[in-house]
């Protein structure tokens, strides 16, 4: 969720920039990108996030908070609160609140500014349509298994809300883009989900939602589906969301969602399974992932009751949408 195209940091820029036709000069894609965003990235913009919500047939659509300066910007939670409060966060047929929110949360120069970050999220955590906390520390280059964060876990389990966390690459930053073997390694510690093990455990009572299946975003080698699969078998607490890797850029003839969306049934994992769509990206993009998810789930033979966890119990059970 983002009013303008300067709110994205450069590395999200330029990876939008690089989804429109090579033959178009750097400038022109400037003048056209500046005056999409404000009509597709705004949630209430002319081709906005509402917009693509409804016109998929959505009932609830989740924003939430980002604080990663050199990715996807600083959508605070301010602005995110201040988009649920609006007026025109209605649903179909003037229902209300057809957005709910995901704080977030800067965890740069953590020593320093700790007490001040938590006092942000704990006040965010108060307003009655934020639901859960955002997490990507891959966007910040921060190892997963760095034992100070835990105190934002605490504060997920003193208002009982979920964590997601980005687990698995991302297009915006590849492991070529580091100079050295120990910048590779270290930005690796960034996303791979088994380092998140001890926190699962530690927080027993939090549900951890692992968001894109620790897909490999860069085709780089670094595949962790099959590491999520293994952690949620063991721990009850970590559900999995199918957001972006089924997109037609990463798949384009439907087998990775097939795969992923037929080892989740057979491995009876569908009552911990969410369904996301990682944003607008363009007009028509949410409902195409919709329809792109829909699709795998006709071919796998999916019941309506399979469906209906996926595409909402679950959501609405642990968001508290009920």
């Amino acid at each position: 969720a983002a009013d303008s195209w300067d709110q994205l940091g450069p590395l999200g820029q330029r990876f939008i920039k690089s989804k429109l036709p090579g033959f178009m000069p750097d400038f022109l894609k400037e003048i056209s990108l500046k005056t999409a965003a404000g009509l597709i990235y705004n949630p209430y913009g002319l081709l906005g996030i509402k917009r693509q919500c409804l016109s998929s047939g959505l009932t609830y659509c989740g924003i939430f908070a980002t604080y990663a300066a050199q990715s996807w910007g600083v959508i605070d939670n301010e602005y995110i609160m201040s988009k649920l409060a609006s007026h025109q966060n209605q649903g179909l047929n003037g229902k209300r609140n057809l957005f709910f929110g995901l704080a977030s949360i800067d965890v740069l120069s953590w020593e320093i500014n700790e007490k001040k970050n938590l006092a942000s999220l704990e006040k965010a955590l108060n307003y009655k349509l934020i639901k859960g906390i955002k997490l990507a520390f891959i966007h910040n280059q921060i190892a997963l298994d760095v034992e100070a964060y835990d105190s934002i876990y605490d504060l997920a389990k003193k208002y009982n809300v979920p964590v997601y966390h980005h687990v698995g690459s991302s297009p915006l930053r590849t492991l070529d883009d580091f100079d050295s073997e120990e910048e590779r390694r270290n930005y690796l510690r960034s996303y791979d989900p088994t380092l998140l093990s001890r926190a699962v455990k530690k927080y027993h009572d939090v549900i951890f939602i692992f968001g894109h299946m620790g897909f490999d975003f860069n085709d780089e080698g670094y595949d962790f589906s099959d590491s999520v699969f293994e952690l949620a078998q063991r721990n009850k607490n970590i559900y999995l969301e199918i957001s972006a890797f089924g997109h037609h850029l990463f798949d384009p003839n439907g087998k990775v969602m097939d795969h992923v969306l037929g080892k989740l049934k057979r491995m009876k994992m569908l009552g911990r399974t969410l369904y996301g769509s990682d944003g607008p990206l363009y007009p028509g993009a949410t409902k195409e992932y919709l329809l792109s998810v829909l699709w795998s789930m006709e071919r796998l033979n999916y019941n309506k009751k399979d469906v209906e966890k996926v595409l909402y119990n679950n959501s609405a059970r642990i968001f508290d949408l009920l």
